[in-house]
């Protein structure tokens, strides 16, 4: 049932402008004469043109109603020009649909579609007068509207002698125009709720949508076709809303309600051959080229546009939205009883009956359509609260019913009860500058480059984005008694993260003070909620998603990260070369006391060892003094007296005939006698 959901939602934002615009129509039926309307455009110059193209823009007269009143200003005499002008801007737009425009689309469009129906009927009503038939003085033919049958209208004025004005104003606003326009409004309605739920919004987003190809789109698709300004609204709303330009949607708006098939043979009648052909390119030059203009204005601007439509399922719609809607909805029901099916749709059945082989019966189509909204309404009578929920029921704007249990709950439709279910054991979460899903239209709280910029305590700035995750614990204060409660979390962590941040340096919060910044934020934000929001919710943790220079200034950041990596590199390669430096240093010396030590041990061992032979040779000495003495003495000479041969020859006295011989050491020590 999401369908009658849609069109429901629809119809409560719609109805109270639809409502104000049925309440002006009135009065300018009421005080506005057709007689006064006919004497001024009643003449064949460009000031009659220009005349019927204001007087035609808040007229609430459709295409249908239109062209009898036309018949009647040829008959009384008016240029072909002044009448082509009011065919164009009278059913192109009125103040009904001017209010509708507004409630469902936004105020420039609101503004632009009575502007755009004005130049479209001022430039065609010249055209016609300059290059039309030549005027005659024979009055046009009395043509009857070939959908409703009506005649021609009594230009008379509208207001009846014998009743008060405000008794006219009321029929005419609540009963007769509500009667006319029912059929084609409903049609708009449950087109824009089938688009809605079922037409996929890349379709609108891709080239179908954009550029002027989707001029082109929307104009071959609306000329043919015929839907009342006020039935086209919440079309071309919904379209938007799915990423239509908002060039495309004005072409829809404009030629949509100014042309139809049906309707030419009439306009042959009433203008001529080549008057009608001027008519229809008008429209679709002077339309395509506003389109194509906003368009581009809005390319050059970097304009997002924006639709009422567009956050329909989040809005509150209020008591007065549900009556107005629910007024509304009886208005067209009543509307849709006391008038036949247009007859467009009765020549789309025989034609469906032609190709396909048998009719649609409009009763049973209508007979199901109430069924299912019966059954929708029923639907809505039903409260199902699920586990780790809790139900909560309004009854006329007043909590009714509160912390309600699983189960089954009954209470009355809408817009008398209102039911919702809240999750409190669900953990939900706030962002802090960001959001995580940018098409998401859940969150309360919209991203702001501002509300991620803090300062430290050595005054420069941060670009920092956060995370808060918190429970509900008093589901009845939470809904009912605080408007926004997702922003009040969101302006306590904001808060808390800017003292926080305040007695912190940057180097410290780029680097090891992350956790501590969340704990410290999320402790002062659980303060300042304890005291605007006691035990209503449940702040669990505060999460830092990025810590960043802000994108200003993020280069100049980086140059000075930079550098200052770059004096860190330098110094710590100047510590590690003093450090090889000293262990070089530090080596050599150790090598050289080694050395000397060595040395040292060496020469005291060569003293010790010299100082042995020397006591042993003194000890010989005293025991053999002579021997001792003479063998030193040979000794002596081998040593001194080197690399000769030295012969030693004793006493021969003593020992005669001995001889030694001392040789080189190579060679063999000989003797003789």
């Amino acid at each position: 049932m999401a369908f009658f959901y849609e069109v429901w939602l629809m119809l409560q934002m719609a109805a109270p402008y639809i409502l104000i615009g049925f309440l002006a129509a009135g009065l300018i039926h009421t005080f506005v004469p057709q007689s006064w309307i006919v004497s001024l455009i009643g003449k064949r110059n460009w000031k009659s043109v220009l005349t019927a193209s204001i007087c035609g823009v808040p007229l609430p007269l459709c295409s249908c109603s239109v062209l009898p009143m036309a018949a009647t200003l040829r008959k009384k005499g008016a240029g072909r020009g002044g009448t082509t002008a009011f065919l164009i801007s009278t059913p192109e737009t009125g103040v009904d649909s001017i209010a509708l425009t507004y409630g469902l689309m936004n105020l420039p469009m609101a503004v632009l579609r009575p502007l755009a129906a004005f130049l479209t009927a001022f430039l065609a009503g010249i055209t016609v007068n300059r290059w039309g038939e030549q005027e005659d003085n024979t009055s046009a033919a009395n043509e009857n509207c070939p959908r409703c049958g009506n005649n021609t209208p009594n230009v008379s004025n509208s207001t009846n002698p014998g009743k008060p004005w405000w008794s006219e104003t009321a029929r005419y606003a609540f009963i007769d125009l509500p009667n006319d326009l029912a059929h084609w409004l409903a049609l708009g309605f449950v087109l824009s709720g089938v688009i809605a739920l079922w037409i996929p919004d890349w379709i609108f987003q891709s080239w179908a949508g954009q550029g002027f190809s989707s001029l082109l789109i929307m104009l071959a698709v609306s000329m043919p076709m015929y839907i009342c300004a006020s039935g086209s609204t919440p079309i071309a709303a919904v379209m938007m809303a799915k990423g239509l330009s908002p060039g495309a949607a004005l072409v829809f708006l404009l030629a949509g309600p100014a042309t139809n098939i049906s309707s030419l043979p009439v306009l042959v009648k009433i203008l001529g051959r080549r008057a009608t052909l001027l008519y229809l390119l008008s429209i679709i030059v002077v339309s395509l080229a506003i389109g194509n203009f906003v368009n581009l204005y809005v390319t050059v601007n970097d304009i997002t546009p924006q639709v009422s439509i567009h956050h329909a399922g989040n809005e509150e719609i209020g008591l007065v939205g549900s009556l107005a809607g629910l007024l509304f909805l009886l208005l067209l029901i009543k509307g849709m009883w006391k008038r036949p099916v247009p007859k467009e749709w009765q020549q789309f059945n025989q034609t469906f009956k032609t190709y396909i082989g048998f009719h649609i019966s409009w009763k049973l189509v209508f007979t199901i359509l109430a069924l299912m909204a019966l059954f929708s309404i029923l639907q809505m009578c039903v409260l199902i609260v699920g586990p780790g929920e809790i139900g909560l029921i309004q009854q006329l704007g007043k909590p009714t019913a509160v912390n309600l249990s699983e189960g089954l709950h009954v209470h009355w439709p809408p817009p008398i009860d209102k039911s919702q279910v809240l999750r409190v054991n669900e953990v939900r979460t706030v962002e802090i500058g960001f959001r995580l899903d940018d098409e998401s239209e859940d969150s309360k709280t919209p991203p702001s480059a501002e509300d991620a910029i803090y300062l430290t305590s050595d005054e420069n700035m941060l670009d920092i984005t956060a995370q808060g995750d918190y429970r509900v614990k008093d589901a009845a204060v939470f809904v009912f008694e605080i408007a926004n409660p997702d922003r009040m979390i969101y302006s306590a962590i904001q808060s808390a993260l800017t003292e926080t941040l305040a007695s912190m340096k940057i180097d410290t919060a780029y680097t090891t003070a992350r956790r501590e910044i969340e704990s410290r934020t999320a402790e002062r934000a659980r303060a300042i909620l304890h005291v605007s929001m006691p035990n209503v919710v449940e702040l669990m943790n505060v999460r830092l998603v990025r810590v960043h220079a802000p994108a200003n200034v993020h280069q100049a950041f980086r140059d000075v990260a930079s550098a200052e990596e770059d004096r860190l590199k330098q110094i710590n390669e100047a510590l590690v070369d003093q450090e090889r430096q000293l262990h070089l240093v530090r080596g050599e010396a150790a090598e050289r006391l080694e050395n000397a030590e060595a040395k040292r041990y060496s020469r005291i061992q060569q003293a010790i060892g010299e100082s042995q032979s020397f006591t042993a040779l003194a000890k010989c000495d005293l025991q053999w003094p002579n021997e001792t003495r003479t063998r030193l003495r040979f000794e002596t000479i081998d040593q001194t007296l080197l690399f000769v041969s030295k012969t030693i020859v004793p006493n021969a006295a003593r020992r005669p005939g001995f001889e030694l011989w001392i040789m080189d050491s190579n060679n063999p020590v000989s003797t003789g006698k």
